[in-house]
C-alpha cells in the first residue's frame, strides 16, 4: 500500500478561482509513490465583516476534486483587524482535527505549504495524532516575519511552527539564509520544468508575429543574412507593480547603442494601461496580453534575453523556463531564483534600476556574453531543475521522515 501524504495548502485552484498550480503539480508528480490528498483551509469571516466580498470570496467552497486528487475544505474562523497579518484560528478543536484525519485516513505525513494557517494546522495534527509534518516556506511567510516585530504574536507563532516541523523546505538561497538567521535548518528544493521543454536543436533567429494587440506599428524584420544586429528581449509575468516592468520599458527606451532592440511583454494585470502609456512612443515594444503557455514558450525560444526584475518572488518558474530556452537572464537579487544559478556566470542579478540597466545593455552589446550565459544557464537547468530530479528530492525527504 502506498504511504498516505496529506497536503495542507491554501493557494491551490478551486472550482471558481484558477490559483497558482505549482502545489497541485507537486502533488500530481508524487502520485506514482504516494496516495496524496489535500486539505484547503478556507476562512470564515463573522457578520457584519463578511459583507465585504474581498474577505468572503472563499466562504462557500465545498469539497471538490482536482483530477485524481481529492480536496477537502477546512473552514476556520478568522477575525480581521487593522493589521493585514492578523491571524487567529478559532474553534480548532480535537473534533475538527479528527474530522481531517478521518477524511484522509490517518496520513503518514503532512506537508504544509504555507506557515500560517497551513503549518499551524499541521502542528496541531502532530500534537493530537503524532503525524509528522513538513513545511514549505514562501515569501508571504517571510514578509510576515520580517515586517512584524519578533515579540508580535503572529511572528512568534510562525517561528514556533517552523521550529516544530520535522523538515522545512525553502525554494531559493535568500529563504535559506533567512531561516538560518532564525535558527531554522532547511532543505532547498526549487520547482521544476518538464524535460520536453529542453528538446530543440538551436535558437531560432527570427520572431514570429503575434496576433495580440501591440504597442508600435511593426517590430524589426530579420534581414535574411544571418545578421545578429537585432536583439530580442522577452519579459513574462503578471503586470503588477512589484514585477517592475516599468524598469524594463524605461531601459529599452533609453538604450542608444548600435543594436536594434525589440521588447515583448507577455501577460496581463492591473498595470497594463499604465505600462502601455509608458511605452506609447516606442515602435519596438509590444504587449501580447495573456497567452497560452505553449505560445509563451515559443516566444522564449525565439528570444535572446529574458528579464524580470521582480521583487518578493517565492520562486518564479518562468526563469527556469527561460533558461531551458537558452535565454541570457537578468533576475533580481535576494529573491526568485537567487542562489540557484551562479551570479554573473549563469544569471545576472540586479538590485536597482541602475544596475538592471547596466546589465541589460552589457548583454545587448556583447553577443558572446549572451551566448555563454545562456548556454551555462541551460546546462544548470537541465542538470538540476527538471522534474525528474525534483521529484526524487521530495521522495527522499518523505521516506526519511516516514521511516
Amino acid at each position: 500500500m502506498k504511504p498516505r501524504i496529506l497536503f495542507i495548502a491554501t493557494n491551490i485552484p478551486t472550482p471558481k478561482f484558477n490559483e497558482n498550480r505549482i502545489i497541485l503539480t507537486i502533488a500530481e508528480k508524487l502520485l506514482k509513490w504516494y496516495k496524496v490528498s489535500i486539505v484547503r483551509p478556507s476562512w470564515l469571516i463573522p457578520f457584519p465583516l463578511n459583507l465585504r466580498k474581498s474577505l468572503n470570496k472563499y466562504s462557500d467552497i465545498k469539497d471538490y476534486s482536482l483530477g485524481q486528487i481529492e480536496v477537502s475544505v477546512f473552514h476556520y474562523l478568522r477575525i480581521p483587524r487593522y493589521s493585514k497579518y492578523f491571524f487567529r484560528l478559532l474553534f480548532l478543536s480535537k473534533s475538527k482535527m479528527r474530522n481531517i484525519v478521518d477524511k484522509n485516513n490517518l496520513p503518514d505525513l503532512t506537508h504544509a505549504h504555507y506557515v500560517l494557517p497551513d503549518g499551524y494546522i499541521a502542528r496541531e495534527l502532530k500534537k493530537k495524532f503524532r503525524i509528522p509534518y513538513i513545511i514549505s516556506i514562501r515569501m508571504t511567510d517571510i514578509n510576515l516575519i520580517q515586517e512584524l516585530s519578533r515579540s508580535c504574536y503572529e511572528s512568534r507563532l510562525s517561528l514556533s511552527v517552523l521550529k516544530a516541523a520535522d523538515a522545512v523546505i525553502c525554494h531559493n538561497g535568500f529563504q535559506q539564509d533567512f531561516l538560518k538567521y532564525h535558527d531554522v535548518e532547511s532543505i532547498m528544493i526549487p520547482h521544476g520544468v518538464e524535460t520536453e521543454l529542453f528538446s530543440y536543436d538551436s535558437k531560432i533567429r527570427f520572431f514570429a508575429s503575434c496576433s495580440e494587440a501591440s504597442v508600435g506599428t511593426k517590430l524589426f524584420e530579420n534581414d535574411g543574412n544571418g545578421s545578429n544586429n537585432v536583439v530580442r528581449i522577452t519579459s513574462v509575468g503578471k503586470l503588477i507593480k512589484r514585477k517592475n516592468f516599468d524598469w524594463v520599458i524605461r531601459a529599452v527606451e533609453e538604450y542608444s547603442g548600435t543594436k536594434l532592440v525589440e521588447l515583448t511583454i507577455v501577460g496581463d494585470g492591473c498595470e497594463m494601461e499604465y505600462l502601455k502609456a509608458l511605452a506609447q512612443s516606442a515602435v519596438n515594444i509590444r504587449f501580447t496580453g495573456d497567452v497560452e503557455h505553449d505560445m509563451a514558450m515559443e516566444m522564449l525560444e525565439k528570444s535572446d534575453i529574458f528579464v524580470l526584475p521582480s521583487e518578493r518572488e517565492t520562486f518564479g518558474l518562468v526563469y527556469i523556463e527561460a533558461a531551458a530556452k537558452k535565454n541570457a537572464i537578468i533576475a533580481r537579487k535576494n529573491t526568485g531564483i537567487w542562489g540557484l544559478f551562479t551570479e554573473n556566470e549563469e544569471v545576472m542579478y540586479s538590485d536597482s534600476y541602475t544596475s538592471f540597466k547596466e546589465m541589460l545593455y552589457s548583454l545587448i552589446e556583447d553577443e558572446q556574453k549572451r551566448r555563454d550565459m545562456a548556454e551555462k544557464a541551460y546546462k544548470r537547468a537541465y542538470d538540476c531543475y527538471r522534474w525528474e530530479m525534483i521529484e526524487e528530492k521530495y521522495r527522499e525527504i518523505y521516506q526519511a521522515i516516514i521511516n
